[in-house]
């Protein structure tokens, strides 16, 4: 201790510290003028407080530019969360804009038609891939008062007919399945036939046309006006192709479903309708031409 206060070092540093005392109490009071010493002190210092200055200036901007930026990817990250909702959200409401739509085109055309038809609407719920273009399950069944062959349809054409029932589901088979067979007529010319499925499933055939009958291509195939089974005028689809079958007096055409059964959502099952050929055609009475119509090839 007595040695470091012997040391020279420690005199000069005691020196300086009480100039620059000295130095701090003369520039502390208000003066107009300041004394050399002062002016030469004030100069020294003032480059190493601009440095000082500018460096915390830059601290404070790096510590900003972290903490900003923190707070930028929890926005971020909370900002993709609700848009992922509500894209989740819009997506539904998308779903049941287009349900919507669908539904009031099936609702306005029963009841525009509930005149000569009686129609429960019903939802598709099932479909075997095995089966596609044979069946399709709906969600109405013999609660709702539905029984065997009562018609299918939609506001854009046929789908089928009721071929099973249980309490609350029924199997429709739908007028592609091969095994199926429909009385029908080209609408423009009245000529008449059989509409029978195909082999690819996604066109039907109209068979058992006169040679020499007045059929083209885009004539639409309508329901038979004579059959007890389905309301007569029902759009069936769109003739895409004629052609003469060999040793034969008949001409077979391809016909384009109206509609798409690939797609097909909700249905309107056809209780009780009125045809021109008859008073009131119940599907009671119905079964006994749908025995005759199914045995057709």
């Amino acid at each position: 201790m007595f040695r470091f206060l012997k040391s020279r070092y420690f005199w000069i540093i005691f020196a300086v510290i009480v100039i620059c005392l000295i130095a701090v109490n003369q520039t502390a009071a208000e003066r107009d003028n300041l004394t050399i010493a002062e002016d030469m002190v004030r100069k020294a210092y003032t480059p190493l407080q601009r440095g000082v200055s500018i460096f915390r200036e830059h601290i404070e901007n790096l510590e900003i530019f972290f903490v900003s930026k923190q707070r930028l990817i929890a926005d971020i990250k909370q900002l993709e969360e609700e848009l992922a909702a509500l894209q989740l959200e819009n997506q539904g409401l998308r779903e049941y804009r287009y349900e919507s739509r669908r539904l009031k085109e099936l609702l306005e055309f029963r009841d525009h038609n509930l005149t000569n038809m009686k129609m429960i609407p019903a939802q598709v719920i099932a479909r075997n891939p095995n089966t596609w273009y044979s069946t399709i399950t709906i969600d109405q069944g013999s609660n709702k008062g539905i029984t065997r062959n009562m018609p299918v349809i939609t506001p854009r054409g046929l789908v089928g007919r009721v071929s099973s029932v249980s309490a609350n589901h029924a199997v429709v088979t739908l007028i592609t399945d091969r095994e199926a067979a429909v009385g029908a007529m080209v609408q423009e010319t009245r000529v008449p036939g059989i509409i029978v499925g195909t082999v690819n499933g996604k066109h039907l055939k109209l068979s058992q046309i006169p040679f020499y009958s007045e059929v083209h291509e885009g004539n639409r195939v309508v329901t038979s006006r004579f059959s007890e089974l389905y309301p007569a005028g029902i759009l069936i689809g769109t003739i895409d192709e004629i052609s003469a079958e060999a040793e034969a007096l008949t001409k077979t055409a391809t016909v384009i479903p109206a509609v798409d059964l690939d797609q097909i959502e909700e249905v309107l099952v056809v209780t009780n309708y009125i045809n021109p050929a008859s008073e009131w055609g119940t599907l009671d009475s119905a079964e006994q031409e749908s025995e005759n119509e199914a045995a057709i090839p």
